[in-house]
């Protein structure tokens, strides 16, 4: 189909003339082409936004690509990552498991997930941020005593 468009049909007459089916098998081809683009578009900003209100938003869109690059961005809150450990796609459960700025709360709620892959990741981030936590005490200076 797209050869029939690169080529001018009055240049070359032996090109078929581009039929109503050519034209809206283009249009739903460019449709495709135009929101895998946006949501590309989307999951790009989703992973660079500073501002908080955008990220909410960006939380509730409709493609799980963008909710994930919203779970790994550093500047969600707590809130929203609680949020999207609820997810109905496990990849942006995934997402909130993996990251060590998630929510303890939100962790061990993933650590119950009903994907394997999801409750195993919550409860690896969980124990690595357990042991820093301990680490961080052991190395603190004892406090004075008042």
């Amino acid at each position: 189909m797209f050869d029939k468009l690169r080529e001018c049909a009055p240049c070359s007459p032996s090109v078929a003339p581009i039929t109503p089916d050519d034209v809206e098998s283009l249009k739903q081809k460019l449709k495709q082409l135009n929101a895998q683009t946006a949501s590309g578009t989307f999951v790009r900003v989703a992973q660079v936004m500073r501002a908080r209100k955008t990220l909410e938003l960006f939380a509730s869109d409709h493609c799980p690509e963008v909710r994930a690059a919203v779970a790994d961005n550093p500047v969600t809150s707590d809130g929203v990552r609680m949020t999207l450990a609820n997810d109905k796609d496990s990849e942006v459960r995934y997402r909130v498991a993996e990251n060590p700025r998630s929510p303890r709360k939100a962790l061990s709620m993933l650590i119950e997930d009903k994907d394997p892959y999801v409750a195993r990741r919550a409860k690896i981030t969980y124990s690595r941020l357990a042991a820093q936590s301990k680490v961080a005490l052991a190395i603190l200076p004892p406090r004075a005593a008042f």
